[in-house]
């Protein structure tokens, strides 16, 4: 009788313990998911997650793209659950507010990033450019709306963010950045 309380408790905590045990060793670590956000229209998915998985780790376990327009009436909904979130966001001057900018990496002179055409924001230089409204970088995966520009935003709270600020364990961010701007 006086072990049958250890036996009922065994029963109970064992599958829980296991099941705990396989969600920790299975589920990827915050260094093993990249986030994109697209403030346009993805042209082809799995290409674009193919071509992020190909220049940043490949032992990613989670690639994750969230596309939205900024002219929806979600879009604010959107941003603030899943854009803020992303380690690297790409926004239109439409879907972009000012006040936004404290969520990104302001980039210094001294960052190969850092040019005359990037997001500027009282004196400080936040986006880099990657489409200007007529050509730019990955138009084989996304769908820019013409005569609009769009520029990169690096997230602050990054995890792959490393070589831009002290608090990052990656460098992913940066491989990406490469990538795209050769």
């Amino acid at each position: 009788m006086n072990r049958l309380y250890i036996y009922i408790l065994a029963i109970i905590l064992v599958p829980a313990l296991v099941t705990y045990g396989i969600i920790l060793r299975t589920n990827p670590k915050k260094e093993e998911v990249f986030t994109v956000f697209v403030e346009a229209n993805i042209t082809d998915s799995s290409s674009f997650k193919d071509y992020i998985k190909d220049n940043t780790n490949p032992n990613n376990k989670e690639i994750n793209i969230y596309s939205h327009l900024s002219n929806m009436n979600t879009y604010e909904i959107i941003f603030q659950t899943q854009g803020i979130e992303s380690d690297i966001l790409i926004l239109s001057e439409q879907g972009f507010k000012d006040d936004q900018s404290s969520y990104f990496i302001e980039l210094s002179s001294d960052n190969k990033f850092y040019s005359s055409t990037n997001k500027i924001v009282e004196d400080k230089h936040f986006g880099i450019e990657i489409y200007d409204g007529k050509s730019g970088y990955l138009t084989d995966y996304i769908n820019f709306i013409e005569n609009n520009k769009y520029f990169i935003f690096l997230n602050k709270d990054s995890i792959h963010t490393s070589q831009l600020l002290k608090d990052g364990k990656t460098n992913q961010i940066i491989t990406l950045l490469e990538a795209i701007y050769g």
